[in-house]
């Protein structure tokens, strides 16, 4: 039962948050800014910024 969570923690933070806003907008993250959460927030804007941060 304890791998589980160690499972689902690593597929979680395998997940690239900000390319996957991005394309939710419609375009790719990385052409325009670095895919983390301050690119996330300049070319975003501030909730999503956030919301990547968060995640």
């Amino acid at each position: 039962m304890e791998f589980l969570p160690v499972l689902l923690a690593y597929l979680i933070g395998s997940v690239n948050f900000p390319i996957l806003a991005g394309r939710l907008r419609g375009w790719d993250i990385r052409e325009r800014d670095l895919a983390g959460t301050l690119g996330a927030f300049r070319q975003l804007g501030l909730g999503w910024g956030l919301g990547v941060g968060a995640l």
